[in-house]
């Protein structure tokens, strides 16, 4: 892509404040003519299938929902949903390309549902290193301010789990730097007396069945007060309705909680099949959450038609809910 700054280093930027950089105001996205938004397009769907490298958003991109965003230091990032058939029903798993000075650099995705987002980063070969970490708090900045996401969470494949170069390299202390932290408990004090050990100890490097270790929890970067809802909490509490409610019927729990939400939205059953897969699910939804948030109808009869067509309007409709 053509950025009108190029950058040129006079240094590699290893130390800086990353709770400010998430927290910095997102500039507007780049104003594209058509031709400007197409080969944006052409570019990223281009950089996957040079590098032999595929993700479903890049695929089956929505082309609507993409948004670029000029940064500091030559670095640019895209954003972009999927096609309604085939995204997510509740979460939406939005891709991301960043690119350096125009060239791509970096490319993964956000499940983003609320205030919370599961994160997976590969960084191209060429730019590893350097400034690796400025580069991965620029994205999560990108999510941050354009999804109102404060709850990260890394699975362990991106730090050594059936990853041979994630234990070889150490990249569970790369996420570490930057706030990631162990969810399991005894992980989590683990990380603490090794952090310590390394900080007091000159050339301590932590051992490959430490780090093996840290593979067995995800890790999270937790930016606000309390930990978000995750799409397993309520897919874990709708299992239960259906097993207690509908005796694990669950064609049955779907066709009744499907009534009892048009009877309560006071609307009609829709011909849209992508509005009729959100349906599904947001009556679901509805029938396990607390009173106080089935009072929010309005927002939930809002998502049904807004999922499909609008990604970023979705995501707001989430935050208002939860």
């Amino acid at each position: 892509i053509v950025r009108d700054d190029i950058f040129y280093h006079n240094d590699i930027l290893k130390k800086f404040d990353h709770v400010a950089l998430l927290n910095s105001e997102l500039p507007q996205p780049v104003v594209m003519s058509g031709s400007e938004r197409n080969a944006c397009v052409d570019a990223l769907k281009i950089m996957m299938t040079l590098n032999a490298r595929e993700t479903d958003p890049t695929t089956f991109m929505d082309e609507s929902s993409l948004r670029l965003y000029d940064l500091e230091r030559g670095i640019s990032v895209a954003i972009y949903g999927m096609t309604p058939s085939r995204q997510l029903p509740t979460e939406s798993y939005v891709g991301f390309t960043l690119f350096k000075n125009g060239l791509p650099a970096s490319y993964g995705g956000g499940w983003v549902f609320g205030r919370r987002s599961l994160f997976g980063i590969n960084i191209l070969e060429a730019f590893r290193g350097g400034e690796s970490g400025y580069v991965m708090c620029q994205i999560l900045r990108v999510y941050r301010q354009a999804f109102g996401v404060d709850y990260f969470e890394v699975e362990p494949y991106q730090y050594g789990a059936d990853n041979a170069d994630g234990i070889k390299s150490g990249a569970f202390w790369f996420y570490y730097r930057y706030g990631f932290r162990p969810l399991e408990k005894t992980l989590f004090n683990l990380a603490e007396r090794e952090s310590k050990k390394i900080q007091s100890t000159k050339g301590y490097r932590t051992g490959e069945k430490t780090l093996l270790r840290f593979t067995e929890s995800n890790i999270a970067l937790n930016l606000g007060k309390t930990i978000p809802p995750t799409v397993s909490d309520l897919v874990l509490d709708i299992t239960a309705l259906i097993k207690k409610k509908y005796k694990g019927d669950r064609a049955l729990a779907q066709k009744e909680c499907i009534r009892l939400f048009l009877n309560a939205a006071k609307i009609q059953m829709p011909d849209n099949l992508d509005e009729l897969r959100v349906l599904s699910e947001v009556s679901f939804l509805y029938a396990v959450l607390s009173k106080k948030q089935q009072n929010n109808i309005l927002l939930l009869k809002e998502m049904i038609t807004t999922k499909p067509n609008d990604l970023y309007g979705y995501q707001q409709l989430l935050l208002k809910l939860f």
